[in-house]
C-alpha cells in the first residue's frame, strides 16, 4: 500500500512542480494520468486488508473504533468507483482518446495555458 501511494504521490507532485514552472515532461503527463489504473487498486486494496487486520485490536483502542473502520471499509467501493472514474474521465481529458470528447479538438485551438508550455 505505501508503495502504491508514494509513486501515486512522486509522479503527481513532480508533475504539479513542473507545471508550476510551465515546463512539460511528456512521459511525465502520461505517468500522471495512467498509472492510477494499477496503484488505486493496489492501495485501496492495501488499506482494506490493513483495516481488516486491525478489526480483532481496534476496540481495545476505542470502543467505537471497530464500528468506524467497519463504516469506512464498506464505503470504499463506491468511493473508489468515484475516483477511478474521474480519473478515466481526467485521462481521456488531458490524453485523449475513445471516450474524447467531440469539441475536444476545438478547444486545444485556442490559446491554452498548456500550449505556452516549456516541453523536455
Amino acid at each position: 500500500m505505501v508503495f502504491a501511494w508514494s509513486i501515486t504521490e512522486c509522479v503527481r507532485y513532480s508533475h504539479y512542480t513542473l507545471s508550476l514552472l510551465d515546463i512539460e515532461v511528456p512521459a511525465l503527463l502520461y505517468l500522471r494520468y495512467t498509472l492510477f489504473y494499477v496503484l488505486y487498486p493496489a492501495g485501496v486494496t492495501g488499506e482494506l486488508l490493513e483495516m481488516w487486520a486491525a478489526l480483532p485490536h481496534a476496540a481495545t483502542i476505542h470502543p467505537l473504533l471497530k464500528t468506524f473502520f467497519i463504516v469506512n471499509m464498506v464505503n470504499y467501493p463506491p468511493v473508489l468507483y468515484k475516483l477511478y472514474t474521474h480519473m478515466i474521465r481526467q485521462r481521456r481529458k488531458i490524453l485523449g482518446g475513445a471516450g474524447k470528447p467531440a469539441n475536444a479538438s476545438a478547444e486545444k485551438v485556442g490559446a491554452s495555458p498548456a500550449a505556452k508550455k516549456k516541453k523536455l
